[in-house]
């Protein structure tokens, strides 16, 4: 399964289409049920996220969202970027998901 993924994902903007997909694939993360555990918290944070263009998808050749990274342009000391969250959808871990949002990021 992960082959054919890699040849089949790109990444691309987020819109608010898919605000529900990243709040499921967060929430079912260590990191999600750690700090997002709820939904309007989670969903308001990644549709002001969204809103500012700091929200990348990676998407399968059926558009279904497999993983997103959120981004602060002015993260770090107010000047540098910050990678804020990569999560990816928890039956494609160990994919390159992950690897190809970070790597697209930089």
């Amino acid at each position: 399964m992960c082959e054919k993924i890699k040849m089949n994902i790109h990444i691309q903007p987020a819109d608010m289409k898919y605000i529900d997909s990243c709040v499921d694939i967060l929430q079912n993360s260590d990191l999600g049920k750690a700090y997002f555990s709820d939904y309007e918290k989670a969903a308001d944070m990644l549709t002001y996220a969204v809103g500012q263009k700091n929200v990348y998808v990676a998407l399968d050749e059926n558009e279904k969202c497999l993983g997103f990274i959120y981004y602060m342009t002015n993260g770090v000391f107010g000047s540098y970027p910050y990678l804020h969250i990569v999560a990816v959808k928890e039956e494609y871990r160990s994919c390159g998901i992950g690897k190809q949002l970070i790597k697209y990021f930089e």
